[in-house]
């Protein structure tokens, strides 16, 4: 199993950037909250497989790529349309905003890469605040949040202004290797940090950078976060003890624990809703999915994980699963029609995809 040494990377990995990072993961949500965006998509009016936007696209960041790049494909297609790579060194985390810029957080290069529309060369990068960047999210504004696991005193949060390098502010307080974010539909901001003790999450209100809130009950090693429609927030937790791994559920508003979901997860990477409110978790080897509101599992999706790691769940807006997994000969993306089991597609090595770590759907 590439356990151990998948998650190096794939801190914050989350139902979304973009429209969606997750994530990934990371990825992975957007503003008033990357939550508010995520569910704009899962609600659209239809969820015919075929009526998808053609004016999307699926963007899936490859880690073992020679060069490592950000492959590109219509929405429900395998057909690669074009690649990026220039100024790319290990995509950890992408995200797009609503005109189409490609913005791909490069851990190694300490950098953020940004590509314009459809543009296969780079239009900018931001270095300033810049180190070891492990989450993206983007608010209405456009505004740009990168989370540094690295950099003095234990990382930071960097604000960047809509589509420029200028640096807004800096998040420091409650700060400890952040390792992914979210916003509530309230813009409320949510960071996940990793240290010693076990973590935390620290909540801050929209345009703050004092935390508000400080969430430790039931926190150990904070992997993903995610909110639901109902401003819920779930967390991924992955003890460094190597077992006990959970998803937490903490209150709307009051944001206490009111309960921990454990059936069925065997190392659970990354979250995602589907219009419905269901939960879908991607685990080292399959996907499992809980009903709104309860614990237990409600049916299972088999991937070709192998106990690589589901790294990454995004919907597009007829409501189609993407899925991206590590596993033999790279892994790959997987599609599944809505409330499917069987997949309807696979975007593979020999489409471009070698060991996805982040998806992220969008213009």
């Amino acid at each position: 199993m590439k356990i151990i040494a998948l998650t190096r990377f794939a801190l914050g990995v989350c139902a979304t950037a973009g429209f969606l990072a997750a994530c990934s993961s990371g990825g992975s949500q957007l503003a008033p909250s990357a939550a508010m965006q995520q569910s704009s998509l899962n609600r659209s009016q239809t969820l015919s497989v075929l009526r998808a936007s053609a004016t999307q696209h699926l963007f899936v960041a490859n880690l073992a790529a020679q060069p490592t790049d950000v492959s590109m494909y219509g929405l429900q297609s395998n057909k690669e349309l074009h690649r990026v790579k220039s100024e790319i060194d290990t995509p950890t985390r992408i995200a797009d905003d609503a005109s189409g810029r490609l913005y791909v957080a490069n851990t190694h290069r300490n950098q953020i890469t940004v590509f314009g529309p459809m543009k296969k060369y780079f239009s900018y990068t931001i270095t300033q605040g810049i180190w070891a960047p492990s989450a993206l999210l983007l608010d209405n504004s456009g505004a740009l949040y990168v989370g540094n696991t690295a950099g003095p005193p234990s990382g930071s949060v960097e604000v960047f202004a809509p589509r420029s390098k200028t640096l807004l502010r800096t998040i420091t307080d409650g700060i400890s290797q952040p390792s992914a974010m979210a916003f509530d539909r309230s813009g409320n901001l949510f960071i996940a940090n990793t240290n010693q003790s076990g973590g935390s999450v620290t909540i801050y209100p929209p345009g703050g950078s004092t935390a508000m809130k400080t969430i430790t009950d039931g926190i150990q090693n904070p992997h993903a976060l995610a909110t639901d429609a109902q401003g819920n927030l779930y967390v991924i937790n992955l003890p460094v003890s190597g077992s006990g791994w959970n998803v937490k559920v903490y209150s709307a508003g009051a944001f206490a624990l009111t309960r921990t979901i454990t059936d069925g997860l065997n190392v659970p990477f990354s979250l995602a809703f589907d219009s419905s409110g269901n939960l879908y978790v991607g685990n080292a080897t399959n996907i499992t999915v809980y009903a709104p509101g309860t614990s237990k599992v409600l049916r299972t999706i088999a991937t070709e994980a192998n106990g690589f790691g589901t790294t990454a769940l995004v919907f597009d807006s007829s409501g189609v699963l993407y899925a991206a997994y590590e596993g033999e000969d790279n892994g790959g993306v997987k599609l599944y029609a809505p409330g499917s089991d069987t997949p309807m597609l696979k975007i593979g090595r020999p489409q471009g995809v070698r060991q996805p770590l982040a998806l992220a759907i969008g213009p």
